[in-house]
């Protein structure tokens, strides 16, 4: 999903109300495969 969301222009660095990116979620959460995707 992730994937598809930014092939159509989502915003992967956007922040929720705290300041945290998709990436900082996961990272928190281990999620490795959307680490890799969010960090290339």
């Amino acid at each position: 999903m992730a994937k598809l969301l930014i092939a159509k222009g989502a915003d992967s660095m956007a922040k929720d109300s705290r300041g945290n990116t998709a990436l900082d979620h996961a990272k928190v959460q281990g999620v490795s495969e959307l680490i890799r995707l969010l960090s290339s």
